[in-house]
């Protein structure tokens, strides 16, 4: 047979030692009381409206910094954009101008005449009219060269004349 220990039971004790425990019941403590100072109060909220003022403005500060930097980005990707769409569309009239200029070559437009049956004319020939000079048609055009002192004669007389 076998027995089971058990731990010996403790006894209670006061410490004021003659009377038995009881369970006292202690009314809640109330709130120690204290004299407030009103100017250290003020000062208290005074510095409690500033520091959340300092913490309003620094958000602000922060969400306005976070929107500047979105619309810096979006520019960014816009410049990127148009920069490649320029690049495409400078290539594409690069290929469009060598196609033109091959295209209005000489020896192009002279066979592409032939292939549709046309022929090379004569050498050009010049026709005079009568009663026209060919080499000026009045007599202000004509080429004579001048120099510097007889133009200034040619005009002094004009410049004095004026007031």
């Amino acid at each position: 047979m076998t027995a089971t220990l058990r731990a010996p039971a403790r006894a209670r004790t006061n410490q004021s030692g003659t009377r038995p425990a009881q369970r006292r019941v202690t009314p809640k403590a109330s709130p120690q009381l204290r004299v407030v100072d009103e100017k250290a109060r003020r000062r208290h909220h005074a510095r409690s409206v500033i520091i959340r003022g300092f913490l309003v403005i620094a958000g602000f500060v922060i969400l306005g910094a976070f929107i500047f930097q979105s619309f810096v980005s979006q520019g960014q990707i816009r410049l990127r954009t148009l920069t490649v769409d320029t690049q495409a569309a400078q290539a594409e009239y690069q290929s469009e101008r060598l196609a033109y200029a091959e295209a209005s070559a000489p020896s192009k437009i002279a066979s592409k005449a032939a292939s549709l049956g046309l022929i090379r004319g004569p050498v050009p020939r010049f026709i005079s009219v009568d009663g026209v000079v060919p080499s000026s048609s009045s007599g202000a055009f004509k080429s004579r060269s001048s120099t510097l002192g007889e133009d200034w004669e040619r005009v002094k007389p004009h410049l004095e004349a004026r007031p």
